[in-house]
């Protein structure tokens, strides 16, 4: 069993790698202001 520092290193990726999970017709949320996941959006952006 994992403890949670190497689960957590697990389930690190990439913006680029994280948005190519979201598929056509997905629905995305994600904060805004200050709050906004810029590198998560700009990579959406570029990707889509």
């Amino acid at each position: 069993m994992l403890n949670w520092q190497d689960y957590y290193q697990s389930r690190i990726c990439t913006a680029e790698e994280a948005v190519k999970v979201i598929k056509s017709g997905d629905y995305v949320v994600v904060g805004h202001a200050c709050g906004e996941p810029r590198t998560l959006t700009k990579a959406m952006s570029q990707r889509y």
